[in-house]
């Protein structure tokens, strides 16, 4: 059995916690939160809540670090032996985060908000110490949010961009079109409904992200 533990515990570890929960093989989870709402949060989740961050990775066969990248370097050093870290801070490479919580079995991930229904797409990047059975469990985790995807490190930065941050720009694009239609008149509700068509087979999905998948894109230059 697979028990998790999170450093902090914002929007998106409440995002995985919520799919990894239901999971066989997952054995609860615990966390270190200073946030009061979020302590509560956690707590409606089944989560223990740890008084430290040593209590955290001691209690887990897994830790995901979910803290806010600019606060990394407060947080003090840890020793996290064999246990697998999960770090899901952007622009904070593999050898930073390792300064910080040291771990033969290091794991960056890259998730984005459509986790948050179980569409997201998490790529990932190892370090030399996590075999291919650890991997098969990451990789079984954290697609119970979406899909996953392996890529080099030096990746990261441009995944950031495309597939981290690049749902807010969707997200703002249909923001505006259904506050252009409220200045012609139209009711916000009917513009909702309109730009985002739902699917009759899957209604949390947007029937034109359906389209944009399906389009065959020119190949680009290598």
């Amino acid at each position: 059995m697979t028990r998790i533990g999170f450093i902090g515990f914002g929007k998106m570890a409440e995002a995985l916690w919520s799919s990894f929960r239901h999971q066989a093989d997952v054995d609860g989870a615990s966390t270190y939160e200073v946030n009061p709402i979020r302590i509560a949060v956690a707590t409606d989740l089944g989560m223990t809540i740890s008084q430290s961050i040593n209590d955290v990775i001691s209690s887990s066969n897994i830790t995901f670090l979910c803290v806010k990248p600019q606060i990394l370097s407060t947080l003090g050093q840890y020793d996290a032996g064999d246990s697998i870290v999960i770090s899901i801070l952007a622009g904070k490479s593999i050898a930073t985060v390792g300064k910080t919580i040291q771990s033969r079995k290091l794991v960056r991930v890259m998730p984005n908000t459509p986790c948050m229904v179980n569409q997201g797409m998490a790529a990932v990047a190892w370090s030399d110490g996590v075999n291919d059975t650890e991997k098969s469990l990451v990789r079984a985790l954290l697609g119970a949010n979406g899909r996953v995807e392996d890529v080099p490190e030096e990746w990261m930065d441009v995944v950031t961009g495309i597939s981290g941050s690049g749902p807010a720009f969707l997200y703002r694009l249909a923001e505006s079109a259904i506050a252009a239609a409220a200045d012609c008149g139209m009711p916000p509700d009917v513009a909702i409904r309109l730009r985002m068509c739902p699917h009759p087979v899957a209604p949390r999905s947007l029937g034109w992200m359906y389209l944009i998948a399906a389009i065959s894109l020119p190949d680009l230059p290598t």
